[in-house]
């Protein structure tokens, strides 16, 4: 079971994310459906992928899961555990559909411990997804069209 359909334990910023339907009492988004919770957290991890120039599972867990010990930037349980699904704690993170997949399951697991492959499949086929990484993303030109009949 995934808490609050938030698999990536999302917190409350300024952004609306689609499906946000409230905030649980330990301070996560809860979303209404697991794909949409899903969906946030490839976006999310995307933007800070990008935006922080981020490019390994060390980096990330520096931002996704900041250590609360005094001195410490990071809790290292949690690049251990993803990188279990992911590989490798250092190893560039490329975007391709089958990294975001892997993360996706990766991170998780390392949250909540459980994942849902149904999910992650239906958070990668939604069109706003699909849309927001396009082919930088790595969308075959096959995915590219089938995009299109998904179309907002």
């Amino acid at each position: 079971m995934i808490r609050d359909n938030n698999p990536g334990n999302i917190r409350p910023t300024k952004d609306n994310w689609h499906g946000k339907i409230g905030v649980s009492d330990r301070n996560f988004i809860i979303f209404d459906t697991l794909a949409n919770g899903y969906r946030a957290m490839l976006i999310n991890l995307y933007n800070v992928v990008r935006n922080r120039q981020v490019s390994t599972i060390d980096e990330l867990g520096a931002i996704w899961a900041p250590n609360e010990e005094p001195g410490q930037t990071v809790n290292m349980n949690w690049p251990n555990n993803v990188s279990k699904g992911f590989g490798s704690r250092t190893l560039p993170i490329q975007f391709t559909r089958d990294v975001a997949n892997r993360l996706a399951k990766a991170i998780s697991i390392a949250e909540n411990s459980a994942f849902d492959q149904a999910a992650i499949d239906a958070a990668l086929q939604d069109s706003r997804v699909m849309g927001f990484y396009g082919t930088k993303f790595g969308w075959t030109p096959a995915e590219q069209a089938e995009k299109k009949k998904f179309a907002n």
